[in-house]
């Protein structure tokens, strides 16, 4: 897709279309990087968004709890240490 760069002030702007933006996940703030002569445009993350739902997700209502050191033995256990 080509499209024209348009003088606003001293600077120079150009319109995304509206379908980009939203196959994009773009709203009204961006990220702009530039890299190796590329501009790079992202949408903004906010950290831990979506943390909420992803744990009332996963809250089955049962505890799952296992003692991870029920099945591990070693030599210091079996022989040096005293219980």
């Amino acid at each position: 897709m080509t499209v024209k760069l348009k003088k606003i002030g001293n600077s120079k702007g150009l319109i995304i279309p509206k379908k980009v933006l939203e196959m994009c996940g773009l709203n009204d703030e961006v990220t702009m990087t530039v890299e190796e002569g590329h501009i790079i445009i992202s949408p903004i993350h906010e950290p831990r968004a979506n943390w909420e739902k992803q744990f009332s997700n996963a809250d089955s209502g049962k505890v799952d709890e296992v003692n991870l050191l029920e099945n591990i033995s070693n030599d210091f256990d079996e022989t040096e240490w005293t219980w």
